[in-house]
């Protein structure tokens, strides 16, 4: 099965090359907004998990995603499930819990509201937001084991794999983390989606360049000065 899809298609390599599983070395997903459901038969069909939950609030994606089980022949691989984020889900088994294409609040909001998340790994692909999705995992004892750029037409996505430690987390919860989290410049699209980030920073910081307020001036050089860093960093000079 092919998926064209290129940021679920970095979900599917994290989740493939991670090697948590069961005791017995099983994978088994649950993909909360699965719309039509190609992450999900994706993961089943290659092998990657044994089983996948393809879950969504909405009735009409989750007709496409039963489509989508269907032709690909996995209807006793993965099953479609309407329901909010991962609300009466029971989460015996599952491995991993994927939330792409949604914002990073209301990713924020899945995680939070489901106690059997710290059992599992963590695949998280923010639309938007993910600074704020960033502080939410830091400050919830959720370390980001890997994280991934891909850029897909005229955008740049970040793709993370976390784990929940309940303590030490590693690396500080400073402004690089929230801005660019733990990219490393030089792999596949990092350096875009750093040059991306740069981009809305110096933006909000220049808006902020003509107030009034010496304090909204001095909060737009910090955002202007960290564009820089972004910038260099991209451009291999730190």
């Amino acid at each position: 099965m092919i998926l064209e899809n290129k940021r679920l298609a970095v979900c599917a390599e994290l989740i493939a090359a991670d090697g948590f599983a069961d005791i017995n070395g099983i994978k088994r997903a649950a993909d909360v907004g699965t719309d039509h459901g190609y992450l999900a038969a994706y993961l089943a069909a290659e092998g990657i998990c044994e089983s996948v939950l393809a879950c969504d609030i909405n009735e009409k994606p989750l007709a496409l995603a039963r489509r989508t089980i269907s032709e690909n022949g996995l209807s006793d691989r993965v099953t479609a499930v309407l329901t909010d984020g991962l609300d009466g889900i029971d989460g015996s088994g599952i491995t991993h819990i994927i939330c792409a294409g949604m914002g990073g609040e209301l990713i924020a909001d899945i995680i939070s509201r489901c106690e059997w998340a710290v059992n599992t790994h963590l695949v998280l692909q923010p639309m938007t937001k993910a600074d704020e999705l960033r502080r939410y995992l830091y400050e919830n004892g959720w370390r980001v084991v890997t994280e991934k750029a891909r850029r897909d037409g005229d955008f740049v996505y970040s793709v993370m794999l976390a784990e929940h430690t309940g303590g030490e987390i590693g690396y500080p919860c400073d402004e690089r983390y929230l801005s660019a989290g733990r990219l490393i410049p030089g792999e596949t699209d990092a350096a875009d989606y750093l040059l991306m980030r740069a981009g809305r920073l110096r933006k909000a910081g220049a808006g902020m360049s003509d107030s009034a307020s010496e304090e909204v001036r001095a909060e737009g050089r910090r955002l202007t000065a960290l564009a820089e860093r972004l910038e260099n960093e991209a451009e291999g000079k730190i």
